[in-house]
């Protein structure tokens, strides 16, 4: 049997439908258009919608949880059941700064959520934010739990979390990290700059190899000034970047 929702405003990627009807049929939208132009079939189960408002499920990216529970540990799984009270049907649980042998432990239980997890939103992977930053721009984190990234790092994060990591921040400026962004590229993950304290000519560079998007631009990076414009002016001059 479909479910018809009916008579609220729903929005596609192109326009918006002021009174609309949506038909869902096996778990799939099957129709969305005007309630004028649309005969409700007595069959179906109808819900009166109005003065409602219908999106599709929100993506984020980058969360450390909610409601009190943290998307680093056994917690995941409180975090999946309820995001989509909130809107949220898929999302990137994200990490934080934290020493090492506390990562292994915690992410190890990130990765056991989701080897089977409950009924929520979708987790698309892991999003590591630190321990690559930089002393220079460490927000909330320890600078003492800092290191640069390298390739044996990522080879270590993607071994303990079954190949999850989908997405890195990392400051590109400390050790050799610059030469690492093509290898996330190869091994699937995005690779994010934030918590940076890098030149304008740098962040540019890393760019140039790869980096797609930043993490909180303005915030924990080196900020724009008229001679020195810093990651945020390379993040705002670059097209190719999502901030």
């Amino acid at each position: 049997m479909s479910t018809i929702l009916v008579g609220g405003k729903i929005c596609t990627p192109d326009k918006v439908f002021d009174t609309g009807v949506l038909v869902i049929n096996n778990k799939s939208i099957e129709l969305i258009q005007n309630k004028s132009e649309f005969k409700v079939p007595k069959t179906s189960n109808v819900l009166d919608i109005s003065g409602c408002w219908v999106l599709p499920g929100f993506i984020d990216i980058h969360i450390h949880g909610l409601l009190g529970y943290d998307c680093m540990g056994p917690n995941l799984d409180k975090v999946i059941k309820h995001l989509p009270e909130y809107g949220v049907t898929s999302f990137m649980a994200t990490t934080m700064t934290r020493p090492k042998e506390e990562i292994n432990s915690l992410i190890s239980h990130m990765t056991s959520v989701l080897s089977d997890p409950p009924v929520g939103a979708r987790c698309l992977g892991i999003h590591v934010e630190g321990p690559h930053l930089s002393p220079e721009r460490p927000g909330m984190a320890n600078p003492k739990w800092f290191s640069p990234l390298t390739t044996h790092e990522v080879d270590w994060l993607q071994n303990i979390t079954n190949s999850l990591v989908r997405m890195l921040t990392f400051a590109p400026e400390e050790g050799a990290a610059m030469d690492v962004i093509p290898y996330l590229l190869d091994h699937n993950i995005v690779p994010i700059i934030g918590h940076s304290n890098a030149s304008y000519e740098l962040a540019k560079e890393a760019i140039a190899l790869g980096i797609s998007q930043a993490t909180h631009t303005f915030n924990a990076m080196r900020p724009l000034h008229h001679r020195d414009p810093g990651v945020t002016g390379a993040v705002l001059a670059s097209p190719s970047i999502t901030a």
